[in-house]
């Protein structure tokens, strides 16, 4: 990537999750609660 080059990440529910029932649903229903925690952690060179 050269200068001024960006990344976009964008959490979000599975993709394709209304075609399986097996997936977390992406559908909140009133007086339903929902709650996610993403954390991204970066580092340059080798740790």
């Amino acid at each position: 990537m050269g200068a001024y080059a960006g990344l976009a990440m964008e959490p979000q529910v599975w993709l394709d999750a209304h075609h399986h029932e097996d997936f977390p649903q992406a559908v909140l229903r009133p007086a339903e609660r929902y709650h996610q925690q993403t954390q991204f952690v970066f580092s340059k060179g080798q740790r």
